[in-house]
């Protein structure tokens, strides 16, 4: 295949896959009601909307399959047998983990192992990462033993990083996009036919995932969708690598997926810096703080589509460059992130790492005790008959935590809990989170700064938050009323 026909391939396999994702996607949700997609795949509706499928997943299925038929129709040996196969078996594996995880939750302490394998099997399978260029450092070449934990390990990290920004809608679909977009333009560069058509395929299908999968969503990407997708970018961005100059085949896609790493690096220091258990689930990832400032669904993708934008475009420039500009591009990254993380902390909770480390004792005491009235909480939501109840044990708690108060309000409902202490200089944190049959609510928490330090307030009204919020998901049955 003449490099010269290769832009023409590739838009060939990226209409047919996004029209044919369209008709696949189309059918999933006119099939949602009438029982052809397992119920395990359904949420469930809020009020009397439509049930929507998590199976977006099928979007980038099919842009696949359509390459591979296109190019069976055309003759075309698409790409070398060895790393390819590799990045298909992992993205086949990684898809069925998912899949599993959508139908049985509690499979999910399962997951680490079970990506661990499918890995192993991508790399067994040719796809390996053979060295590593460090900026300002040089190329570091990896033993084979080496070589096989590193890639193990990105493979791993890319796909439960991509997840990472899952809680909107569009996001993992929107930034996955712009990384596939900046990879075809990598394989284009150094005329690699394969990975260039099968990254079309894929562009294809997620173009018309987006076209349903735009809060408000129509149907969802799901585990299987997620975990498929950080496993492809990943893959791909060691397949790219092998092409030309590994300094900057391999850093551009990386910094085009600067988003979701940014997440994760903010996490990781917040909860060792809190003391707080690294794998806990929380809500303070990016879009959960972006929301908390009052971004509705829509305003918050935006913000992370312009964040990521900004990534993409540090990520062309050292591909146009061939990495010359790399020292230039990581320093603007590197202040665009501290912009950034700056702009999100401006909401009162940012306290000094002195601070956080002479109270880590401390707080890992309260923290622990926070944990388990929070699981206690949750559970409660199955053994009370009704919201007010419910309410009652989250006051129980919140007066356990030493907290001053809550107030509660939302979609024609109010609710209010005082301590009766003295409110001094009071901290406060307010949370949105989402009730029964979609109502959106609003939960301010307040503290007393004399007995609680401030960011041991923050984590504690994180955690009741969240039991707060799991206790809602639990029990679909409460009716929410305005006193």
């Amino acid at each position: 295949m003449l490099k010269i026909h290769l832009a023409e391939y590739s838009l060939l396999c990226f209409a047919v896959s996004c029209v044919s994702a369209l008709v696949v996607l189309r059918l999933l949700m006119a099939r949602a009601l009438t029982g052809w997609i397992p119920a395990q795949l359904l949420p469930a509706p809020q009020g009397d909307e439509r049930p929507i499928p998590r199976t977006g997943g099928i979007a980038v299925v099919i842009g696949i399959v359509v390459v591979g038929l296109i190019g069976m129709v055309r003759g075309a040996h698409l790409a070398a047998p060895s790393s390819t196969t590799g990045l298909l078996v992992g993205m086949a594996g990684m898809f069925l983990v998912g899949l599993a995880e959508d139908f049985f939750p509690s499979f999910g302490g399962w997951r680490i192992p079970a990506q661990v394998m499918v890995a192993v099997a991508a790399l067994l399978s040719g796809l390996r990462m053979e060295s590593f260029h460090l900026p300002f450092l040089g190329e570091v070449e990896f033993s084979s033993l080496i070589g096989a934990a590193v890639t193990i390990s990105w493979l791993v990290v890319c796909t439960n990083v991509i997840g990472l920004v899952n809680g909107v809608e569009g996001a993992v679909g929107g930034i996955s996009l712009m990384v596939l977009g900046l990879t075809y333009d990598v394989a284009f560069g150094f005329g690699d036919a394969g990975v260039a058509l099968f990254v079309a395929g894929m562009a294809g299908g997620l173009a018309a995932l987006l076209w349903y999968n735009f809060p408000p969503a129509k149907i969802l990407l799901g585990r299987n969708g997620t975990y498929l997708l950080g496993m492809a970018l990943g893959g791909l961005s060691i397949e790219v690598s092998h092409k030309g100059a590994f300094q900057f085949a391999f850093l551009a896609p990386t910094l085009a997926m600067g988003l979701p790493f940014l997440d994760v690096a903010i996490v990781i220091a917040r909860r060792l810096l809190r003391g707080v258990p690294l794998l806990r689930a929380d809500r303070r990832h990016i879009h959960h703080r972006l929301e908390d400032q009052g971004l509705d669904p829509i305003q918050t993708l935006m913000v992370m589509y312009a964040v990521s934008v900004c990534f993409l475009a540090g990520g062309f420039v050292v591909m146009w460059t061939q990495g010359q500009l790399i020292p230039l591009v990581l320093t603007l990254v590197m202040v665009l992130a501290l912009l950034f993380v700056r702009q999100l902390s401006r909401n009162g909770t940012s306290t000094t790492v002195r601070s956080v480390l002479s109270e880590s004792a401390i707080v890992r005491r309260e923290i622990k005790n926070a944990q388990a009235l929070g699981r206690w909480l949750s559970l409660q939501s199955e053994r009370v008959s009704d919201f007010d109840e419910f309410w009652s044990r989250a006051c129980t708690v919140a007066a356990d935590l030493q907290l001053l108060g809550l107030e509660l309000q939302g979609d024609g409902i109010a609710r209010y809990y005082s301590s009766g202490l003295p409110k001094n200089d009071g901290l406060s944190s307010r949370h949105r989170i989402v009730g029964p049959n979609g109502v959106s609510i609003q939960l301010l928490v307040r503290g007393d700064s004399a007995k609680t330090t401030p960011h041991l307030f923050y984590t504690l009204s994180e955690l009741l938050t969240e039991a707060f919020q799991d206790g809602l998901q639990r029990a679909r049955h409460f009716k929410l009323r305005a006193d």
